[in-house]
Protein backbone atom coordinates (compact mmCIF):
# COMPACT_ATOMS: atom_id res chain seq x y z
CA UNK A 1 0.00 0.00 0.00
CA UNK A 2 1.27 3.41 -1.22
CA UNK A 3 1.74 6.62 1.61
CA UNK A 4 -1.31 8.36 0.32
CA UNK A 5 -3.48 5.32 0.90
CA UNK A 6 -2.64 4.81 4.14
CA UNK A 7 -3.07 8.24 4.86
CA UNK A 8 -6.69 8.17 3.16
CA UNK A 9 -7.46 4.85 5.10
CA UNK A 10 -6.16 6.30 8.50
CA UNK A 11 -8.57 9.59 7.32
CA UNK A 12 -11.67 7.31 6.73
CA UNK A 13 -11.14 5.18 9.90
CA UNK A 14 -11.06 8.53 12.14
CA UNK A 15 -13.00 11.12 10.30
CA UNK A 16 -15.27 8.57 8.14
CA UNK A 17 -14.23 10.48 5.87
CA UNK A 18 -12.48 12.67 3.74
CA UNK A 19 -14.64 15.68 3.35
CA UNK A 20 -15.19 15.18 7.00
CA UNK A 21 -11.62 15.38 7.76
CA UNK A 22 -11.24 18.38 5.66
CA UNK A 23 -13.68 20.24 7.37
CA UNK A 24 -12.24 19.49 10.94
CA UNK A 25 -8.77 19.56 9.61
CA UNK A 26 -9.58 22.99 8.15
CA UNK A 27 -7.61 22.06 4.41
CA UNK A 28 -9.42 22.49 1.16
CA UNK A 29 -10.85 19.16 0.13
CA UNK A 30 -9.33 20.02 -3.10
CA UNK A 31 -5.51 19.72 -1.67
CA UNK A 32 -6.18 16.17 -0.35
CA UNK A 33 -7.50 15.02 -3.34
CA UNK A 34 -4.50 16.43 -5.34
CA UNK A 35 -2.50 14.93 -2.90
CA UNK A 36 -4.52 11.31 -3.39
CA UNK A 37 -3.90 11.87 -7.22
CA UNK A 38 -0.31 13.15 -7.54
CA UNK A 39 1.53 11.90 -4.74
CA UNK A 40 2.26 13.54 -1.55
CA UNK A 41 5.67 14.36 -2.59
CA UNK A 42 3.89 16.56 -4.81
CA UNK A 43 2.28 18.70 -1.99
CA UNK A 44 3.42 21.60 -0.36
CA UNK A 45 5.05 20.77 3.12
CA UNK A 46 2.67 23.37 4.41
CA UNK A 47 0.10 21.08 3.89
CA UNK A 48 1.87 18.22 4.42
CA UNK A 49 2.72 19.49 8.23
CA UNK A 50 -0.86 20.54 8.42
CA UNK A 51 -2.07 17.19 7.77
CA UNK A 52 0.52 15.75 10.09
CA UNK A 53 -0.33 17.87 12.82
CA UNK A 54 -4.32 16.91 12.39
CA UNK A 55 -3.64 13.04 12.08
CA UNK A 56 -1.27 13.34 15.30
CA UNK A 57 1.39 11.07 12.71
CA UNK A 58 4.81 11.54 12.53
CA UNK A 59 5.96 13.91 9.73
CA UNK A 60 9.58 12.27 9.72
CA UNK A 61 7.94 8.79 8.89
CA UNK A 62 6.27 9.97 5.87
CA UNK A 63 9.96 10.83 4.64
CA UNK A 64 10.39 6.49 4.82
CA UNK A 65 6.82 5.74 3.54
CA UNK A 66 5.70 5.04 6.84
CA UNK A 67 2.22 6.56 9.10
CA UNK A 68 3.60 6.08 12.45
CA UNK A 69 1.50 7.92 15.09
CA UNK A 70 3.21 10.59 17.80
CA UNK A 71 2.61 10.33 20.93
CA UNK A 72 1.95 13.84 22.33
CA UNK A 73 2.01 14.78 25.85
CA UNK A 74 0.54 17.99 26.81
CA UNK A 75 1.12 20.59 29.56
CA UNK A 76 -1.85 22.64 28.77
CA UNK A 77 -4.58 23.05 31.50
CA UNK A 78 -7.09 23.68 29.25
CA UNK A 79 -9.50 21.49 29.21
CA UNK A 80 -10.79 21.40 25.44
CA UNK A 81 -6.99 20.55 24.51
CA UNK A 82 -6.66 17.79 26.52
CA UNK A 83 -9.88 16.48 25.84
CA UNK A 84 -8.78 16.65 21.94
CA UNK A 85 -5.22 15.48 23.11
CA UNK A 86 -6.63 12.17 24.20
CA UNK A 87 -9.24 11.62 21.23
CA UNK A 88 -5.98 11.42 19.05
CA UNK A 89 -4.87 9.30 21.51
CA UNK A 90 -7.43 6.81 21.36
CA UNK A 91 -7.21 7.09 17.70
CA UNK A 92 -4.64 6.10 17.29
CA UNK A 93 -2.96 3.72 20.36
CA UNK A 94 -3.70 -0.33 19.31
CA UNK A 95 -3.13 -0.68 23.19
CA UNK A 96 -6.10 0.98 24.82
CA UNK A 97 -7.95 -1.73 27.14
CA UNK A 98 -11.42 -1.62 29.06
CA UNK A 99 -11.60 -3.50 32.37
CA UNK A 100 -8.27 -5.28 31.28
CA UNK A 101 -9.51 -6.28 28.01
CA UNK A 102 -8.24 -5.09 24.48
CA UNK A 103 -11.10 -2.22 23.71
CA UNK A 104 -12.64 -2.97 20.63
CA UNK A 105 -14.12 -0.12 18.04
CA UNK A 106 -17.33 -0.07 19.24
CA UNK A 107 -16.11 0.63 22.85
CA UNK A 108 -13.92 3.25 21.30
CA UNK A 109 -16.70 5.38 19.44
CA UNK A 110 -18.68 5.14 22.61
CA UNK A 111 -15.84 6.67 24.50
CA UNK A 112 -15.37 9.24 22.05
CA UNK A 113 -18.77 10.20 21.18
CA UNK A 114 -19.29 10.53 25.11
CA UNK A 115 -16.35 13.26 24.72
CA UNK A 116 -16.81 15.38 22.00
CA UNK A 117 -21.16 15.55 23.31
CA UNK A 118 -19.39 16.89 26.60
CA UNK A 119 -17.12 19.25 24.22
CA UNK A 120 -20.01 20.38 22.01
CA UNK A 121 -22.35 21.01 25.71
CA UNK A 122 -19.55 22.91 27.60
CA UNK A 123 -18.90 25.15 24.05
CA UNK A 124 -22.68 25.55 23.86
CA UNK A 125 -23.29 26.85 27.80
CA UNK A 126 -20.47 28.58 27.96
CA UNK A 127 -20.24 30.60 24.81
CA UNK A 128 -20.22 34.53 24.08
CA UNK A 129 -24.04 34.34 22.50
Amino acid sequence: MDIENAIKDLIKERYGSVREFCIQAKIPYSTLTSMFQNGITNTRINNVLKICSSLSIDADALTEGKVIPVKTETTSHDLEERVTTFLNWIRTDDAIRFRGEKADPQMIQYVEAALEIGLKLARKVYSDD
